[in-house]
């Protein structure tokens, strides 16, 4: 047997709009509410696959267009449309301007936007609306009630409120927040602070709290001419300096370390809000070199109404580093550099035995007549290890003597090669490069003129007494 399957079509959608009882087909369209296509009111549509239609139906008015929207709307409809209109004015501190409405029906999907002194037609019911002030940032809300035949006027002040928030003791900043996350207004606990009517977060930082982190309260909604009184009772941690030596100084940073909260501290105790941080610090002793840039940081977590210690033992290792001339030790200082920049941690004099923070720190030599001799690997300083360097001058030392009866005499003397010329009084010694250098010496009275080749080892000193006649 065979089965035959009979499609049958949805019948048309015929929707026909009348406004307060009077016919409407020219001055209202339909328009689909999921694929936005439109049509004339009375028109046959094969919108309908049997589930039936949203529809937003707008009808023209002369000040504006009055929307409804009907769901589920299915073959041969007439739809009458009861309205009213609404007029809605805008005050602020007594004068009128030009604020903006957005309106909703209660129960409805309907949503209108306006501006101040506008005839609106709206479709009878209960209407939500929303007033804008976006020069001062105000807001409010209210219902209105629209009935047919009805022109409803209404003037909505938009004047500012205000808000206090008081603590129970000490002093205090309480600070309020827009809707847009900036700051919309501040003063100290205790004070009226006035503002525009709107929604708004508030949060509340005490004097003494180091860090200076808002204590947030409950979001208010501030009525016009409203007097808004909060009270709030932020309860701060207390950070403690562990060890029986000296704070030299404090920096407190955030949980990751990367923004400085406060920083120049010192003393053994401070206030802070409750919270996630890192502190950096160092000792005043000026025995262990960088320690500021070394491990002297750690994460602490402080909690409202309790004490935090914190201050962990230096720990650090040894070192010396000495400079030779050959077999002559050379004097000058040593400079530590920060390995994260470059920057000098520390100083301290060549073949002194100095205390180091831990870590890989490069490090340079500054002989003491300006000569840089750098280190072509990091110090690495290891807990309680004594690490030893010995830097060796790759240039000469030449000092030329003139001599006359046995004593010295007065004169000058240079050296040269290449285009390389360097000149020296009689006894001066200077650091030359390794190598042969063309010598000539010149006697007081410009007398006694003499040339030679002198030879230089690297990193050897080599002495010449010459006589003057």
């Amino acid at each position: 047997m065979l089965l035959a399957v009979i499609l049958i079509a949805a019948p048309p959608l015929v929707v026909d709009v009348s406004v307060n009882g009077v016919e409407s087909s020219r001055t209202c369209r339909l328009q689909h509410l999921q694929t936005d296509a439109e049509a004339r009111s009375g028109e046959a549509l094969d919108w309908d696959q049997g589930q039936g239609v949203d529809l937003r139906i707008i009808c023209r008015r002369s000040t504006g267009s009055l929307i409804r929207v009907v769901k589920g709307v299915s073959g041969k409809r007439s739809i009458n449309i009861k309205m009213g209109f609404v007029i809605l004015w805008t005050v602020r501190d007594g004068d009128n301007f030009s604020g903006r409405f957005t309106l909703k029906r209660l129960g409805g999907a309907e949503r209108v936007k306006a501006r101040a002194g506008a005839q609106i037609p709206l479709t009878t019911g209960t209407w939500e609306v929303q007033t804008f002030d976006d020069e001062k940032k105000g807001w409010r809300s209210d219902r209105l009630v629209i009935n047919q035949g009805v022109t409803l006027e209404k003037t909505l002040d938009l004047a500012p409120g205000k808000l206090r928030v008081s603590v129970a003791s000490g002093k205090a900043l309480v600070e309020v927040i827009g809707a847009d996350g900036r700051s919309a207004g501040y003063g100290p606990a205790g004070a009226w602070i006035e503002l525009p009517p709107n929604r708004y977060d508030i949060t509340v930082t005490r004097e003494e709290d180091l860090a200076q982190i808002g204590h947030p309260l409950a979001a208010v909604v501030l009525r016009p001419n409203a007097a808004l009184e909060r009270s709030a009772n932020p309860i701060l941690g207390i950070l403690r300096w562990r060890l029986s030596e000296k704070l030299g100084e404090l920096k407190i940073l955030d949980a990751e370390g990367e923004k400085v909260l406060a920083e120049h501290l010192t003393g053994s105790r401070w206030k802070i809000a409750p919270g996630r941080y890192r502190v950096a610090y160092r000792l005043p002793s000026s025995e262990i070199v960088g320690l500021e840039f070394g491990a002297r940081s750690e994460p602490v977590e402080v909690h409202a109404g309790r004490a935090t210690s914190f201050g962990e033992r230096p720990r650090y290792g040894s070192a010396v580093v000495r400079l030779r001339r050959g077999p002559s030790p050379q004097f000058g200082k040593v400079e530590l550099l920060n390995p994260a920049d470059g920057e000098i941690a520390g100083r301290f004099a060549i073949g002194q035995m100095v205390r180091i923070a831990l870590g890989r720190w490069p490090l340079r030599v500054v002989a003491s007549d300006g000569v840089i001799i750098a280190y072509a690997k990091p110090l690495v300083i290891r807990e309680n290890h004594l690490t030893q360097v010995d830097l060796q001058r790759r240039q000469s030392r030449l000092r030329v003597t003139l001599r006359k009866n046995g004593k010295r005499a007065r004169g000058g003397w240079n050296v040269h090669r290449d285009d390389e010329e360097i000149q020296a009084v009689s006894g001066e010694a200077l650091d030359l490069d390794a190598g042969v250098w063309s010598l000539r010496v010149r006697c007081a009275g410009g007398r006694g003129v003499q040339e030679k080749k002198v030879t230089l080892r690297a990193g050897a000193d080599l002495e010449e007494e010459l006589l003057c006649p």
